[in-house]
């Protein structure tokens, strides 16, 4: 059966792309995550898009406003820290964009492609063993970073990315130097030059379970903790 045929039929079973051209729209992508979150004992009834029609963040004035807000409110002044830190920043800066926008806006976790290649890629799997026992030393061997990626989902289906950029700008070639600090906001399939995301889980309270769990810090509860330097490197 076709992986689109697949999801659009509600089935039980969670299925991940194995080439770019089988993922599926967005929407269609955040369903089977929302499924996958309460299949492993999350409320995910407050979580559901709502009309993905509407345009939250598609003038650039605005968003560059509405970003400088949220930035302003959450008392960050260099943005640039972002870099390699997805997960910790998404889950802080999750309730700064909801309440500037008044809208919701959800955590979000799972794959990233870039063109036909799975930048990180983690899978159902390896979120029910995080679920179970957390991030432990052995998800770095042999990488830089957890093999994920956060980012946040307005109830829109308009996807937030407040540290990709600054990643490529701290680890990538010179020419990425002047994209630090930037955020990107969009629609997939349209993200950032044809990046594709791929949800596995939303909301707050897996992650959250899973730094519980973890062992090292994740996440930060204050912004002292947001800008530490010597935290290790998530994505």
């Amino acid at each position: 059966m076709n992986i689109f045929n697949w999801l659009k039929n509600g089935s039980n079973k969670f299925a991940l792309a194995t080439t770019a051209e089988q993922i599926p729209p967005y929407q269609e992508g955040f369903e089977q995550a929302l499924r996958f979150t309460k299949s492993l004992g999350y409320d995910t009834t407050s979580l559901s898009l709502s009309d993905s029609n509407t345009n939250l963040l598609s003038a650039p004035e605005k968003l560059n406003d509405l970003v400088d807000r949220v930035f302003q409110a959450a008392r960050i002044e260099d943005r640039t820290q972002a870099g390699g830190q997805c997960l910790k920043w998404c889950h802080f800066l999750q309730p700064f964009f909801q309440q500037q926008l008044g809208k919701r806006v959800m955590l979000t976790i799972g794959q990233l492609w870039a063109s036909r290649d799975c930048v990180y890629g983690p899978t159902f799997e390896d979120v029910r063993r995080w679920k179970q026992s957390g991030l432990q030393m052995t998800d770095f061997e042999g990488a830089e970073g957890i093999n994920l990626h956060a980012w946040l989902t307005v109830e829109s289906g308009e996807i937030i990315e407040p540290t990709l950029l600054s990643t490529l700008a701290r680890f990538g070639p010179e020419s990425y130097k002047k994209y630090a600090g930037a955020t990107v906001c969009g629609r997939d399939p349209n993200m950032l030059n044809a990046h594709r995301y791929v949800p596995l889980t939303v909301g707050n309270n897996i992650v959250e379970d899973i730094a519980e769990r973890s062992a090292m810090p994740l996440l930060a509860s204050s912004l002292g903790e947001l800008e530490l330097t010597h935290v290790i490197v998530v994505s």
